[in-house]
């Protein structure tokens, strides 16, 4: 299951923002602090794990491959949030 996953990555990142847009009502362009804030608020959500979302999700953005690894602490990371909204 090695190689690049960075389609796949990039669906669950779009699925994640679509979930956020749709039952928080938050519309952000851009992940910034303010966003990670505000979800947390919204959400109940740790600053902390959306933090590592966001990071997640801006290195698919950018990067070039998206590896195994990478792709299942992304998967564990959006588990978290769903466990703890």
């Amino acid at each position: 299951m090695s190689g690049d996953h960075s389609n796949l990555a990039q669906k669950m990142s779009a699925y994640f923002m679509e979930h956020i847009r749709t039952r928080y009502k938050i519309f952000a362009q851009t992940t910034d602090q303010d966003f990670v804030k505000e979800l947390s608020y919204k959400s109940g959500v740790s600053e902390s794990l959306i933090n590592d979302i966001v990071t997640q999700i801006n290195r698919i953005n950018k990067a070039a491959l998206f590896s195994d690894t990478e792709l299942i602490a992304l998967q564990k990371n959006i588990e978290a949030f769903h466990n703890n909204e």
